[in-house]
């Protein structure tokens, strides 16, 4: 009876183990990380970059400081477009291609390219602010705790929706 026991536990050990260990199963490791640095070897003029961002589809933009150069990455090549004579900040294209920007320096400053014609426009939107998607020329900004809309074309500023309207509390 002992020997019946014992080779009862014997199997129930060994049993999973070959099945573990069986030549034809498969064992799936990890995929590696893909990690990519590029440097002026890969095309990039400027290889120092303080902000990234990612536009609707799915270009890489980069701003390089006190560089008036902006830098866009598709995946396959880099290509640069002129700034203004000012620091911008993180730089934005909505869904029509417009690009939009704040002058660190004068951060009332909003900088819209379109086809790379650059405008200033004056008002206190604030960082961070997003492109509306979907809508041409229009912009959401946070300030105040209010969701705000600026439109480039008509110059407008509106309150889109008051903190108080949505229920949950101050936007942040």
């Amino acid at each position: 009876m002992c020997k019946a026991v014992l080779l009862k536990k014997l199997k129930s050990f060994l049993f999973p183990l070959l099945v573990i260990c069986h030549p034809f199963n498969p064992i799936q490791a990890q995929s590696e990380i893909q990690q990519r640095f590029f440097t002026s070897q890969n095309g990039l003029k400027i290889s120092w970059v303080h902000s990234l961002t990612e536009s609707p589809d799915q270009t890489i933009w980069m701003g390089h400081g006190a560089v008036y150069t902006l830098t866009s990455y598709d995946g396959y090549s880099f290509n640069y477009t002129e700034c203004p004579q000012v620091i911008v900040d993180k730089v934005y294209e909505d869904n029509t291609g417009n690009l939009w920007a704040v002058d660190v320096r004068a951060s009332r400053n909003i900088l819209v390219s379109t086809d790379g014609n650059w405008q200033t426009f004056y008002l206190e939107a604030g960082i961070p602010f997003l492109p509306s998607p979907g809508h041409t020329n229009k912009l959401l900004f946070l300030k105040e705790g209010h969701l705000w809309e600026f439109n480039k074309v008509s110059q407008k500023i509106q309150i889109i929706k008051k903190h108080e309207q949505a229920g949950i509390g101050r936007f942040l």
